[in-house]
């Protein structure tokens, strides 16, 4: 045993290894802008399916407003994110035929809503939120992780391209979205909080 791990309590010692091990990591997760970089690195950590899963709810509960704005009789996407709640919070069989009927008809609203980038990108990143709630694995949950945040920051950044006063606004949901990430990220990693 080597004399650190005499000298440490267990879980000091713990705690020291894996923030030496994930160094990398934990430098990019406090520097990077990019939503999609944050996902990767949780990738990389081996994160849960659950914390991919939660990420991509989270987003898409803050952008389904840009579709119902747009198509307020449209269901479609809401059904789909609640059905992703739903089998979120209880995996079964049923539920996972729910969530996968609700995908069809949530792309099929994407499809009905050419014309209007903004409601498109947004009934994009609620499917894939609604994707990575049944993800089998963690690398389709990551997958579709990233893809709900990178439809998510492209709904606010169409939005701001045509509306000046969201211009702002974009920015600030950028920033929402990156601390959506870290929060999840942390609470399932403490030692992220480590990250400057």
């Amino acid at each position: 045993m080597s004399a650190t791990a005499e000298t440490l309590d267990p879980a000091t010692f713990v705690q020291s290894y894996i923030v030496t091990k994930y160094k990398k990591e934990i430098e990019a997760w406090g520097k990077s802008a990019i939503p999609e970089e944050l996902i990767s690195i949780l990738k990389d950590l081996r994160a849960p399916k659950a914390a991919f899963a939660e990420i991509s709810i989270i987003l898409a509960e803050g952008i389904l407003p840009a579709i119902e704005l747009r198509h307020p009789g449209d269901l479609r996407p809401r059904r789909a994110l609640e059905a992703a709640k739903v089998y979120f919070n209880k995996d079964t069989e049923d539920n996972a035929k729910a969530v996968t009927e609700a995908i069809d008809h949530a792309f099929k609203a994407e499809a009905e809503a050419t014309g209007h980038a903004e409601s498109a990108a947004a009934a994009y990143a609620i499917c894939y939120a609604a994707r990575a709630s049944c993800a089998r694995n963690i690398e389709e949950a990551s997958n579709n992780a990233a893809w709900t945040a990178y439809y998510a920051t492209a709904t606010f950044r169409i939005k701001a391209s045509y509306d000046a006063v969201e211009a702002t606004s974009a920015v600030l949901n950028q920033q929402h979205i990156l601390d959506v990430i870290r929060k999840v990220g942390r609470k399932h990693f403490a030692f992220l909080n480590k990250a400057k």
